[in-house]
């Protein structure tokens, strides 16, 4: 039987958890992360934390945590993802399509009829997720290493 999937909001003690998950060789080199101390990590995500634009959550499997997403745009005229990851021992399990159906269910709750993903250009596993969900490729810089992809949601989606 599989467990269950959910999405809890991240709080100071889930810190750990995302700073480790960005400091998987395979995460760094999709991400193009470069090394960055501990103590830079911790401020920036208790500074997030706070940031009334934007929601952080912690994906689990049972009680496990295997993932971290975060939507930003919330206070504005579009909501997006922002940041998608998941720990690479869980990865090609569904968790990803989890993690895009409830991002898009809570910004069809707040009331947006559209939302947004950024990711590199050469992250073609993301790019493949997000094609396979029903999101469109809108816009590609290679100078700047992002794509951009977005889907309207249906009120009934």
């Amino acid at each position: 039987m599989e467990t269950s999937l959910t999405a809890i909001p991240m709080k100071e003690e889930h810190i750990a958890f995302v700073i480790g998950l960005l400091r998987e060789e395979s995460v760094k080199s999709a991400l193009h992360l470069e090394e960055t101390p501990r103590s830079d990590w911790e401020k920036t995500f208790r500074k997030n934390l706070r940031d009334r634009d934007e929601a952080n959550f912690i994906l689990c499997r049972g009680a496990s945590q295997v993932g971290w997403l975060k939507l930003n745009g919330l206070k504005g005229d579009r909501a997006w993802i922002s940041m998608l990851v998941i720990h690479p021992a869980h990865q090609r399990q569904g968790i990803g399509r989890f993690a895009v159906g409830y991002a898009e269910q809570l910004a069809r709750e707040k009331g947006y009829d559209r939302l947004k993903i950024h990711t590199t250009p050469d992250n073609a596993p993301a790019k493949s997720c997000y094609e396979k969900l029903g999101y469109t490729l809108i816009e590609e810089n290679a100078r700047m290493n992002y794509s951009t992809y977005s889907k309207e949601l249906g009120r009934n989606a």
